[in-house]
């Protein structure tokens, strides 16, 4: 990942936790402005395994090298959190924005969320325009929120459990092998 320094400022730099300091790192970024890609260079990184904290990069590096899988999320949940977010680019106007539901099995998520209650709250102090609405809506339904979805839908909807990545993918995190 690639910042301005000016963005690292005021996202308030990296913070020191206990885990995904990338993570939420790159959580504040996203709710300061928008971000892009950088296609003309490519980044290879290093296999660092590490029990340093509970959770993140280092030991979910650790684990793939100890189990030689690469554990993801199946596809399904990448459906659902497409309709999700699909719900949000489709409400074209402020009135479909204000009435914004979501259905199917993320529902239960943002009802335990208390969306409507915060919606309601986000939408009293936010400009009447669908790109103002539709971006406070991605400020709540940040990527801590995202992932707690995701989390969510395997566990109570359990349509399949973990995907397992194809063997040789794996190699992407040790060059050539986990030697």
């Amino acid at each position: 990942m690639a910042v301005r320094g000016e963005a690292y400022v005021k996202a308030g730099g990296m913070r020191t936790r206990a885990g995904g300091e990338d993570f939420y790192f790159l959580q504040a970024v996203r709710k300061i402005g928008e971000m892009g890609d950088i296609f003309s260079t490519r980044v290879h990184p290093s296999a660092r395994p590490s029990d340093r904290v509970p959770f993140g990069t280092g030991p979910r590096v650790r684990k793939i090298i100890e189990t030689g899988a690469i554990a993801c999320e199946p596809d399904w949940v990448f459906d659902e959190l497409s309709g999700v977010l699909a719900a949000v680019e489709d409400a074209v106007t402020v009135e479909q924005l204000l009435k914004l539901e979501i259905t199917g099995p993320a529902a239960p998520f943002f009802a335990e969320q208390r969306f409507r209650e915060d919606w309601a709250k986000i939408t009293a102090n936010t400009p009447r325009d669908p790109d103002r609405l539709r971006r406070a809506f991605h400020e709540w339904f940040d990527a801590f929120r995202t992932l707690r979805l995701i989390h969510f839908l395997e566990q109570h909807h359990g349509l399949g459990g973990n995907a397992v990545a194809a063997p040789g993918e794996a190699e992407l995190f040790g060059g050539g092998g986990f030697n």
